[in-house]
């Protein structure tokens, strides 16, 4: 309160139910209305225009339904709107894009509709998500004006154009997410200047091609690189091995060829390694015994060919593909010493030999796929 008058509501994650009042629209000095992860339901009142102080508004995370009323447009002050995870519909009203000063717009799992409005790129946003909607449209060169963006959210969209060299200009952002989308083109180099990175989602974009740039060496600070289900091509650049910080890194179901770098080993936080399906061959190197982090190694469905190597036991893997590759020699018995494996999958490979007994201890192994390999 100020002045006897109330300027915020905050009952976020308060187990409320029944409806939005539209008697709100009384407390003409509410600045911040915070009702998120509510079991709220009903529309957002028309008749919330007349709270002119109104800066920011939490519905996210509750059954709010119906779409953002048009008479939004007079909320000059608007800031931050988060009805994520709602049931709101319809699109986003163009006169209140164009009167409000918005930094923080989360409309993600939505039925959110209609296309993405330009005007958004005059606004100093630093969170934008419209993940999981039926929002379309393009990506615009004018990307680069959202320069304070932090966290861009746009997966599982029917968002299209091409990736912009103007992405190094969201030097600020923290998150990308352009998963499932129809986005082309190649990753710039530019790329490599968006040093705060710790989540890069490309995966399953199946127009984006070209190669992995070696500019991507000074995401030192990322945490998650997902290129899995793209058409990227060529080989894995060894210098990946400076994204000390790593923990998820997919690029299966691509066209990436050579071998594997044996300089991956100095990742050693790397939780998942997946680069199955793909045209990389070679042999795996014994230097993965030192990726102490590592908890799922999949190079399935590959030319991978040679030993697997008896370094691997000093791991602790829960998850080991290596069937349909071209691997040969015998299981090791050392790797009988990760008590932790729930799944290995050794069918259709050119191994021999027979199961070391000490598997029969693994307490935890759930799946053992032998099918169409020579191992008895």
């Amino acid at each position: 309160c100020m002045a006897g008058e109330v300027t915020r509501i905050d009952l976020a994650y308060n187990g409320l139910a029944g409806t939005l009042p539209a008697a709100l629209k009384k407390l003409p000095y509410l600045s911040d209305l915070v009702l998120d992860h509510n079991s709220i339901s009903g529309t957002v009142s028309p008749q919330y225009n007349e709270l002119v102080l109104l800066k920011n508004i939490y519905l996210g995370g509750t059954y709010i339904s119906g779409t953002i009323p048009h008479e939004f447009s007079t909320l000059d002050k608007h800031e931050l709107l988060d009805l994520g995870v709602t049931a709101l519909s319809g699109t986003l009203p163009e006169e209140w894009i164009r009167a409000a000063r918005l930094k923080h717009l989360n409309v993600g799992l939505t039925s959110l509709s209609g296309t993405l409005p330009r005007r958004l790129y005059k606004n100093p946003l630093d969170y934008l998500n419209f993940g999981r909607t039926a929002v379309s449209g393009t990506i615009m060169d004018d990307l680069g004006k959202l320069d304070q963006l932090d966290h861009f959210y746009l997966e599982h969209t029917q968002i299209s154009g091409t990736l912009t060299r103007e992405l190094h200009e969201l030097s600020r952002l923290y998150d990308l997410d352009l998963e499932s989308t129809i986005i082309s083109g190649t990753i710039p180099e530019t790329a490599g200047f968006m040093t705060r990175l710790d989540y890069l989602h490309f995966g399953k974009c199946k127009h984006i091609s070209g190669t992995i740039p070696p500019s991507l060496v000074n995401l030192t600070r990322i945490d998650y690189f997902d290129l899995e289900q793209t058409r990227i091509s060529g080989f894995i650049p060894p210098e990946l091995s400076e994204m000390r910080g790593i923990d998820f890194l997919y690029l299966e179901e691509t066209q990436l060829s050579g071998t594997l770098p044996k300089a991956l080993s100095n990742l050693h936080q790397l939780d998942i390694l997946y680069v199955d399906d793909t045209h990389v061959s070679g042999t795996i190197p014994p230097q993965f015994g030192l990726m102490f982090g590592l908890d799922f190694l999949y190079v399935g469905g590959t030319p991978i060919s040679g030993t697997i190597p008896s370094e691997l036991q000093d791991l602790e893997l829960d998850s080991l593909h290596i069937g349909r590759t071209k691997l040969s020699g015998t299981l090791p018995a050392q790797l009988a010493k990760l008590d932790a494996l729930d799944y290995v999958n050794l069918g259709r490979t050119m191994m021999t030999g027979t199961l070391p007994a000490q598997f029969g201890k693994l307490k935890n192994l759930d799946y053992l796929y032998l099918d169409g390999s020579q191992i008895s």
